[in-house]
């Protein structure tokens, strides 16, 4: 009895042992099944799509290209004498405004810039020996540090003398939202790269042969290179098997019924696993929740009277411990993890509280916000700007919206949101103008009311003769465009006085004041506005 016993629990342990095999099998089996389907199909897909980025990136290349010696044919069929005149520095100023993506036009003599769209460089700006040369004669430096361009290295492309200075990667400057990508040119006849923003193996240039396009998976990369039909260039872009791997899963739960329940109890633990981790985006979502971001306003000052006239609302980041999270850390975090439209949200209803609480009483005071790229890609934005203007009872004119040159990537889309926005009597800025790829020709699409200098060109103000030049151009344009100019990062009375005496009006900065809390700005504009009283009734 003993022994039948025992026999009937091993046979017991053997049925479990074959049942659980075979519900493995089957809910492997499909899985595995499906597996390789999917990643046929994900692999497709992401050729298809690395394909379609290496094909803007060819655009903005050839683009490039063609403003470049569209540029150079002009100044040649000039006959100059002097390259460096005052006829021919104009036509350089000309052709720079009309280019997207041409930062500046000069001329180069040995290594040196001789003389540009900014103006004489006095006895020349030394710029090294070229990266490459290309068999039509164009010279190549890929990066090259200018005092015109403070702050960041640029690419200077030279033929016959006259070149082009322009961001260095600005070829290279499409919209992706893909970690680890690589994306650069080849010049056809070598394996040089004319651009690029990583580690681009050479060898993927031999799978392209004589065809126009290729796509293929290499290693660790899905790999896509087009040909340009108009100038020996390759554009190449390789984005990481993550993201196949990403696709295959994805459809693998879609084509598998079987695994669905398996499927179900993996992404229920990742869920929870996510949500138990300390990320910085989970942190994000933490803070958003307990309302751990403020604000603090940098004062505009107006260089006439020296008055306080308005503040820039900036968004801070005080963890429940203490801890200060800066901008520049969670603000791209939030862009990735499409939270940044939230943190706007939070923005505003923290901007409302303020003018409410802190700024209701000062009629002539205006309030700036800054909005982010993803604001612009919806109507969603000029419904909460309209309900702000309500809850707070803002005056036309009180109320300033900021966008950065990048944030303004979708042309036609941001124009008609940023009429919508002007028709509720708000004005609308440029921000950081100068640090993107803006030219006159640009601009003058968009219905804007301010043109915000940014810091870097500021801070050549009273440094070097040649680089100060630069605010004094934007300052002409954007009077060209009748826009109000505000300078940002003021931190030198010498600063302050030479854009009062070009005609600036409004300026922010340390010399004037450190971004503060609501309640201690509000403390000074009464203050202000107590002595203003009283000299007026001296008066």
């Amino acid at each position: 009895m003993m022994q039948e016993t025992k026999g009937g629990v091993l046979q017991k342990r053997l049925a479990f042992s074959v049942i659980v095999l075979i519900a493995i099998i089957v809910v492997i089996g499909p899985i595995f099944a499906a597996l390789s389907i999917a990643r046929a199909r994900g692999l497709e897909s992401q050729q298809a799509e690395a394909s379609k980025l290496a094909s803007n990136v060819l655009v903005r290349a050839d683009t490039v290209a063609k403003q470049f010696f569209d540029m150079h044919d002009a100044l040649i069929k000039a006959h100059a004498d002097n390259p460096c005149s005052e006829s021919n520095i104009d036509l350089m100023r000309q052709l720079a405004f009309s280019s997207n993506y041409l930062r500046a036009v000069g001329f180069v003599a040995g290594n040196s810039l001789v003389c540009s769209s900014l103006g004489i460089q006095g006895n020349g700006l030394s710029i090294g020996n070229p990266d490459m040369i290309t068999p039509k004669g164009v010279s190549i430096r890929k990066a090259v540090r200018l005092p015109i361009a403070s702050g960041f290295d640029v690419r200077i492309s030279e033929k016959d003398g006259y070149a082009a200075i322009m961001a260095r990667d600005v070829a290279l400057d499409i919209d992706t939202h893909t970690d680890g990508m690589l994306k650069g040119v080849f010049y056809l006849g070598g394996t040089e790269l004319v651009t690029s923003n990583g580690n681009i193996n050479p060898a993927w240039l031999d799978h392209l042969g004589s065809k126009q396009g290729v796509s293929f998976l290499d290693g660790d990369y899905v790999v896509a290179l087009h040909r340009s039909p108009n100038y020996n260039l390759v554009a190449v872009v390789a984005t990481p098997v993550v993201y196949l791997t990403q696709n295959v899963r994805k459809l693998a739960l879609v084509m598998v019924p079987l695994g669905a329940v398996t499927a179900l109890l993996l992404i229920t633990v990742l869920v929870w696993i996510a949500r138990h981790q300390t990320t910085m985006q989970t942190m994000i979502r933490t803070a958003l929740k307990r309302h751990e971001f403020h604000l603090v306003y940098q004062p505009v000052i107006d260089l006439r009277t020296g008055r306080w006239v308005g503040a820039e609302a900036l968004i801070r980041w005080r963890r429940i411990n203490g801890e200060m999270i800066p901008p520049d850390i969670f603000i791209p975090e939030a862009e990735r993890a499409g939270l940044i439209t939230q943190i706007t949200e939070r923005v505003l209803e923290l901007v409302a509280y303020d003018i409410t609480h802190h700024f209701k009483s000062f009629k002539d005071f205006h309030v700036a916000i800054n909005l982010s790229a993803a604001d612009f890609g919806s109507d969603r934005i000029v419904g909460q700007l309209y309900r702000l203007l309500r809850t707070t009872g803002l005056a036309p004119g009180q109320l300033i919206i900021e966008a950065t040159e990048r944030g303004l990537i979708n042309a036609e889309e941001s124009r008609r949101i940023i009429r919508d926005i002007r028709s509720l009597d708000i004005g609308v800025a440029i921000d950081d103008f100068g640090t993107g790829y803006s030219s006159l020709s640009y601009l003058t699409t968009l219905e804007l009311d301010y043109l915000k200098i940014d810091k870097s060109f500021t801070d050549t103000i009273g440094k070097d003769a040649a680089a100060s030049h630069v605010p004094t151009h934007i300052i002409a344009m954007a009077r060209s465009l009748k826009l109000q100019c505000v300078a940002e990062g003021v931190e030198t009375a010498e600063q302050a006085e030479f854009l009062r005496t070009q005609g600036v009006r409004l300026a922010q900065g340390w010399l004037f004041s450190r971004a503060i809390p609501p309640a201690e700005l509000a403390q000074k504009l009464r203050s202000m506005k107590s002595v203003i009283s009283k000299m007026e009734d001296l008066v």
